[in-house]
């Protein structure tokens, strides 16, 4: 237990908090159930003990608590104002805090983007392209409209004032012949973009058949859309996964927590009602649920069996990860999606083979350019 504490102090840890796990859209690929009984707010206790106790136990590290949901905007402008006011006294105590938000970015107001830009929150939006592939999965709850312009112009208001502006994707059967329109929106709009894949979680088991995409679809579409980014001679945009896939061959040091050797070792998230779950994702069941917030201490959490079971997966992966050349750059992906689909952590992540050929597409370019600037400077010196 004491092993555990002195791992984090010193290093940063992000703390995924749900205030809520309803929302004002109904997202066909969305991974949380819809459940009306989910709309329930997180309370004064569980958002008190959330920020503190961490904050305390990783006390010589920087700590970030990334706000999620649901729509973390549904509690309204006051929740947040609750946690500035508990977070104050801890700041003023040294300890080094910081905020961001995932958000779909309608409920934001003038009113709110003054109080994040005043209190340094980072906010990343939703955000599918153009509006009329958005509106395809992304729609207002009740099928009551699109949400494409209330998204748009406030993701454009984020990035005006420099608290954000930047957009993930999610990547479906319904928009992945459509990616090099989408690329070319968010290069046109200079806005930023994650493209994720789906996950057979929540609401999309419903409809994965018809949205679903394969490892096969997966690799290919992201194949050529990277070659459409890195070889735009007129763009300068930051396009994930390849920023960081990039870095990650460079350095043979995995970023980001799907590939990262053990997620454990910097992130946990807390539900509404306080449980504690290695990530967003896996806010389900007994199985891995580490504790709650407001009746476990912190070193009681982070020495829980089900966390020894994800810290243990890197070393204890299956044979043909153990096998690949981009074991250290990738780790067997993401665990909470190799147990969705495969029922064993220590299995790879289901698109394994998408990302093979994804890795290995962007390794050979880069290598290919690095050749050609070598015979330029050679060339040069000669």
């Amino acid at each position: 237990m004491e092993d555990d504490k002195n791992q984090k102090k010193g290093k940063g840890f992000t703390v995924i908090i749900k205030p809520t796990l309803g929302c004002n859209l109904a997202c066909s690929y969305c991974y949380e159930d819809s459940n009306p009984d989910k709309n329930e707010t997180m309370s004064e206790e569980t958002l008190t003990n959330s920020i503190q106790k961490v904050t305390e136990f990783n006390s010589e590290g920087p700590t970030s608590f990334l706000w999620h949901g649901g729509e973390p905007m549904l509690p309204g402008i006051d929740f947040y104002k609750r946690v500035v006011s508990i977070q104050a006294p801890l700041k003023e105590k040294g300890y080094e805090i910081d905020n961001s938000m995932q958000s779909n970015a309608t409920l934001i107001t003038d009113e709110i983007l003054d109080f994040f830009e005043k209190y340094g929150f980072h906010i990343g939006a939703s955000l599918d392209g153009p509006k009329k592939i958005h509106d395809k999965s992304r729609r207002y709850a009740g099928n009551n409209g699109s949400s494409f312009d209330d998204s748009f112009q406030n993701i454009l208001k984020l990035k005006e004032r420099n608290i954000g502006g930047g957009a993930i994707v999610v990547l479906t059967k319904e928009n992945i012949e459509h990616l090099p329109e989408i690329y070319e929106f968010f290069r046109d709009n200079d806005i930023p973009v994650k493209i994720n894949h789906i996950i057979n979680l929540g609401r999309a088991r419903s409809c994965y058949e018809n949205i679903g995409i394969s490892a096969k679809e997966y690799g290919e579409a992201m194949c050529n859309l990277f070659d459409l980014w890195f070889y735009d001679e007129i763009h300068n945009l930051s396009v994930d996964p390849f920023d960081e896939i990039i870095g990650n061959i460079m350095t043979d040091i995995p970023r980001g927590c799907n590939n990262s050797f053990s997620c454990q070792e910097s992130f946990f998230g807390i539900e509404p009602n306080g449980e504690v779950y290695p990530c967003g994702k896996f806010g389900v069941g007994e199985e891995f649920l580490y504790g709650n917030i407001n009746t476990d201490s912190i070193e009681q959490i982070m020495s829980s069996d089900a966390r020894k079971k994800i810290l243990e997966r890197s070393d204890n992966l299956n044979k043909v990860c153990k096998a690949c050349d981009y074991l250290n750059i990738c780790n067997g992906g993401c665990p909470e999606e190799a147990y969705n689909t495969r029922g064993n952590i220590y299995d790879r992540n289901p698109f394994c083979s998408g990302y093979r050929t994804l890795f290995s597409h962007i390794r050979e370019a880069v290598v290919s350019e690095l050749k050609k600037a070598e015979n330029k400077i050679d060339e040069v010196e000669v």
